[in-house]
């Protein structure tokens, strides 16, 4: 479970999103955290973010850029205590066996959903996964 430092982390990171790369990124990956139920293995969080980046409306240009910025995001994430990031066995159905991928999982999740899951972004991507078309 995080503490109240990393609570402390996630209100600043939610202050700066709006004038830092970083911060910005940060706070996507916490969203999608968040519409994932908390963990992802590093490809769902990755469509995840491409998909709320979409919705930002980033050209690809942009998103491959902020792709690249990812990795230090998700490093800070962990360093604050806001995440943690564990190797893991995972299917594949293309293979004999498992392959190691990475699983991120948010700490403290019930008060991330309380602060973040009202998020309008949040809101959107859900309607148009679940094909109900976009928000106006």
């Amino acid at each position: 479970m995080a503490d109240d430092l990393s609570y402390k982390n996630l209100e600043e990171l939610m202050r700066k999103e709006k004038d830092d790369l970083i911060s910005s990124i940060e706070v996507d990956v916490l969203r999608a955290l968040v519409i994932l139920h908390g963990s992802a293995w590093q490809s769902d969080l990755m469509d995840t973010l491409s998909g709320l980046w979409r919705l930002k409306g980033l050209r690809l240009e942009s998103m491959i850029n902020l792709g690249n910025h990812v990795p230090q995001a998700l490093k800070m994430l962990e360093e604050m205590g806001l995440i943690e990031a564990e190797v893991r066995p995972r299917g594949d159905l293309s293979r004999l066996g498992p392959v190691d991928d990475i699983l991120y999982s948010a700490k403290g999740l019930w008060h991330l959903n309380s602060m973040i899951s009202g998020d309008q972004l949040i809101h959107r991507y859900k309607r148009e996964t679940m094909g109900y078309g976009s928000i106006p």
